[in-house]
């Protein structure tokens, strides 16, 4: 069926957003624990992965029969903001707590009072990574950049998806202005993985095998390797006031070749069936770690600055145990609720649900 994704390909990718979750915080605590230790994590990179996936799920998610521009903007406005609003308000009560010390890759330490409310509200509205305003952070919570980026794809699809045909280009054509430079520079990253999902090509099982390690070892290589970075540093060597304003887009041309290689893995991997038997074996497990991605990836930072400088706690097994602990606690109650809160918009706005075209599980749960 057209619009179906195979279990295995969705227990796949659960455990894939989930492994790429757990590479992005580790990038960032790391260097606090253990800081005689350097280990080279893959942030920026798993983010990229990040970009390939929702680009695949989104566009499994417009196939489905019977989706209406309502009901796709309410899905997408419902995951995000269950989990980006307590992000954001938890920043603002920790903001007390904060103290002095600057916990790497945390932001600014303290947060400056004048710039405080302007960037909570710049950044609740996904504004703080626009070219037209300069990039703004919200506090104590950097890796919420991406997010930015993220619901502009979502706003920037759904314009080509829904829009009427004789207004479609003009309307895609000012999403991309409005959101700016840098989000559209990685906007062909994100469209891989609405490629891979559209133009799946099947393939032999053994072939896909084949290919699915193979793009494996390309990605780790391109990573391991550094070789985003360094074409990066050609680019800032060519023109360093442009690369410069460009922040987290600054390795455009690297993420292109790693998303590419992760667009064909996906590929792959939807052709890989009887491959997969085990992994579908493990899929309870792999969806529950895989329903608290989100709430990884955005509360990991400010919770990190209520442990480490509100409450003192600097013994390396003690603050992870409590950081866990608090990712769960938190995740319980917003990422994890998206689904009850949805439904319950649903019959308050009167909106059915779509016609299931596919009996597999969707994997609708961009990070």
């Amino acid at each position: 069926m057209k619009n179906a994704i195979d279990n295995g390909m969705s227990v796949y990718l659960d455990l894939l957003r989930f492994l790429a979750a757990v590479a992005v915080v580790l990038s960032h605590v790391w260097r606090l624990i253990f800081p005689d230790f350097p280990l080279p994590w893959p942030g920026h990179a798993a983010v990229i992965v990040f970009f390939v996936i929702s680009g695949y799920v989104i566009a499994f998610a417009t196939d489905r029969p019977g989706q209406t521009a309502g009901r796709y903007a309410l899905y997408r406005a419902v995951r995000i903001l269950s989990v980006t609003i307590p992000a954001l308000l938890l920043a603002v009560c920790i903001a007390p707590l904060s103290g002095t010390f600057q916990i790497p890759l945390a932001g600014q330490i303290p947060f400056p009072a004048s710039e405080f409310w302007r960037a909570t509200w710049m950044n609740m509205l996904f504004l703080g990574e626009s070219s037209w305003f300069g990039r703004i952070l919200p506090p104590f919570n950097p890796p919420y950049w991406s997010l930015s980026y993220e619901v502009w794809y979502y706003v920037i699809f759904g314009a080509w998806v829904f829009s009427p045909a004789r207004w479609r280009l003009a309307v895609v054509l000012l999403s991309i202005v409005f959101a700016g430079l840098k989000i559209a520079l990685l906007l062909p990253v994100w469209l891989l993985g609405v490629a891979a999902y559209r133009y799946r090509i099947r393939l032999g099982q053994d072939t896909a095998l084949r290919l699915f390690i193979l793009t494996a070892l390309f990605a780790f290589a391109f990573y391991w390797f550094d070789w985003s970075v360094l074409i990066r540093s050609l680019l800032q060597h060519a023109a360093p006031a442009f690369m410069g304003s460009l922040h987290g887009s600054d390795q455009f041309l690297g993420d292109y070749i790693l998303g590419s290689i992760v667009a064909v893995n996906f590929v792959a991997a939807a052709s890989m069936g009887s491959y997969f038997s085990g992994l579908i074996r493990t899929q309870k497990s792999v969806r529950k770690l895989a329903s608290f991605t989100l709430s990884s990836y955005l509360m990991h930072m400010p919770l990190t600055v209520l442990l480490w400088n509100g409450l003192g706690v600097h013994g390396s097994v003690a603050y992870v145990v409590l950081l866990v602990c608090g990712i769960i606690v938190v995740g319980s109650f917003t990422e994890r609720k998206h689904r009850a809160i949805r439904h319950w918009l649903e019959s308050r706005c009167h909106i059915s649900q779509p016609l299931e075209g596919s009996t597999s599980r969707p994997v609708d749960r961009s990070k």
